[in-house]
């Protein structure tokens, strides 16, 4: 396999310039809180039919610069020591990269990266999807997105943030698979769940699923070490709503299902349990729904993709969920260490 190789780097600024009332930013408290780093985001398409390569380039500048105008702190930079404040205007390092492949089979990638500090997984997402409509815009639809970026009304900045703790502890060999979960299956998933315990009436897809991943890890744990250890599953919660649909930014909290004996390992029993322990005596999963975002509809004009997928992920024991394409199954990427 060949060595990949950089063709060109490029700044691409706001088109028009960023008035001056938006050239500082205030973060909100899950800004300020949230980490910094980056959300990948890799759409990968066979060889385009209608479109060179340089056509391709020439869209996805054209249509960035046009977008950012609206999204207007995600081509800012952010300073390096983020609890000195809450402004965004001082140039430190870029919120948002993005990459276009072309490979020797003639197909192609997109890949974009946005700073956790500045967007959750709605958000980036958002962005991406009217980044699209603006790449199909063909000037008589004259599209114009409507992000709010008001999150600091919602959830209010402090004065001190605390220090964000390493999100990433260790460094380890780890390793990232993505796996599908048919309707089909789901739906058998759903129906067993519902006929061993009648007090669970209608559990999500996304609820299924997170059963099942968290004790396939459970087995694992078990076969590796020969006993049961306590478990925690850290999941995320958007909060639109109550927060409006079209505030971008970091509208999240996080929430934890625990297991304290083999016997609430099961589906139905995982599926009531939550609640919150300390975190020493457990084995810790994370897990992540990026479902109904739109990762099914990533077509700039030149096809629908082959595969959207989140990029390899650092942390180990990680669950990321999205749509296939079918829009009823789901694909999660599960990243676990090497020896798992």
């Amino acid at each position: 396999m060949a060595s990949p190789t950089i063709l060109s780097r490029k700044f691409i600024k706001p088109s028009p310039p960023t008035p001056s009332s938006h050239r500082h930013y205030n973060l909100s408290f899950r800004d300020q809180t949230d980490n910094t780093l980056y959300l990948p985001i890799a759409a990968l398409y066979s060889k385009p039919e209608n479109h060179t390569i340089t056509q391709i380039s020439n869209i996805l500048e054209n249509s960035l610069s046009k977008i950012l105008y609206f999204y207007y702190p995600f081509g800012g930079t952010v300073p390096t020591k983020f609890g000195l404040g809450n402004s965004l205007s001082e140039e430190r390092s870029s919120l948002v990269v993005v990459q276009l492949s072309h490979f020797d089979c003639g197909g192609v990638g997109v890949s974009l990266c946005v700073s956790h500090k500045i967007a959750d997984g709605y958000s980036a997402f958002k962005f991406l999807g009217d980044w699209i409509s603006m790449a199909r815009d063909d000037h008589k639809l004259n599209f114009q997105p409507s992000p709010q970026f008001d999150g600091a009304l919602f959830l209010p900045p402090i004065d001190n943030p605390p220090p964000m703790p390493n999100v990433v502890p260790d460094p380890q060999r780890c390793v990232s698979r993505m796996y599908n979960l048919s309707s089909f299956t789901l739906s058998k998933l759903k129906d067993s769940i519902v006929s061993t315990n009648s007090q669970i009436q209608n559990p999500s897809r996304i609820e299924v699923a997170m059963a099942l991943i968290h004790k396939c890890g459970v087995d694992v744990s078990m076969a590796k070490s020969g006993v049961f250890r306590p478990t925690m599953l850290y999941q995320v919660m958007n909060l639109r709503p109550p927060i409006p649909l079209n505030t971008m930014g970091n509208a999240t909290c996080l929430f934890s299902t625990i297991a304290m004996s083999i016997d609430k390992i099961t589906l139905p029993s995982y599926v009531e349990i939550v609640n919150i322990a300390k975190e020493d005596c457990f084995d810790m999963y994370f897990c992540t729904s990026l479902c109904t975002f739109g990762s099914r509809n990533v077509d700039f004009g030149w096809g629908s993709p082959l595969r959207v997928t989140h990029m390899k992920d650092p942390m180990k024991n990680k669950f990321i969920f999205m749509d296939d394409p079918s829009g009823e199954g789901i694909n999660v990427l599960i990243t676990l260490t090497e020896d798992d």
